[in-house]
């Protein structure tokens, strides 16, 4: 799975209303329970470092894509390119942020939720988001045309089977009329909050229904507890 070309078309797509509301939520209920030593977990680009760096929420970010990383250490953000699973300092509070559930597979997620604990200090809160079914079948898949110079974006997804596989293609308009193409294919996988549940030891407390691009919920955030 290309995470590099997806970091490097983040910044152009037409989410930022959406992506500004979800950062919220988290914020809220990260001052709810007044936690203030932070993992985000899939920090991307640093959009939410910067929003938690602007309120003194002591927060480290990781992520799997060095292209990603590279652009939040541009920016001055505490950043790593490393897996929740190599990470050793200690947190009171974890967040996985936009869909980062959803990129890891079911047989996997135990080993996730494990890695995660390893790093909550007692009593501490992890917040993530997971799409609904609803959000997979009638939000997520689809075609997204961009275009914006210099760059011309086509995005492909398909759900079926309780998956949905994303095609990118990326034309960068160079000089002389020439382009260059990345491609990528990324999987997502839809996953109940009853499967979420019972792949970790953390206690769910609370489940909160979002709307990001529709009336109707396309996206839960589950806040566990250690």
């Amino acid at each position: 799975m290309d995470l590099d070309l997806y970091g490097k078309i983040e910044s152009i797509l037409p989410f930022d209303e959406a992506i500004d509301y979800l950062h919220q939520s988290y914020i809220e209920l990260i001052l709810k329970y007044k936690k203030q030593k932070l993992l985000d977990i899939g920090c991307g680009n640093g959009a939410m470092l910067e929003r938690l760096q602007s309120l003194n929420i002591e927060s480290k970010g990781i992520d799997l894509s060095s292209t990603t990383i590279e652009i939040a250490k541009q920016k001055g953000l505490n950043a790593h390119n490393i897996d929740v699973c190599d990470e050793k300092d200690s947190f009171d509070v974890a967040i996985a942020v936009f869909d980062v559930i959803n990129y890891i597979e079911e047989n996997q997620l135990k080993d996730f939720f494990s890695c995660v604990e390893n790093r909550l200090e007692d009593n501490g809160i992890f917040i993530l988001d997971a799409n609904t079914l609803f959000g997979f079948e009638n939000v997520a898949q689809g075609t997204l045309i961009v275009e914006e110079s210099p760059y011309f974006l086509a995005i492909d997804a398909i759900f079926e089977k309780k998956i949905l596989n994303t095609k990118i293609d990326l034309f960068t308009n160079l000089k002389d009329e020439n382009y260059k193409r990345e491609t990528a294919n990324i999987i997502q996988y839809f996953h109940s909050i009853k499967t979420i549940k019972k792949s970790t030891s953390l206690k769910l407390i609370d489940t909160i229904n979002l709307n990001m691009y529709s009336s109707s919920s396309d996206k839960t955030l589950l806040i566990f507890k250690k």
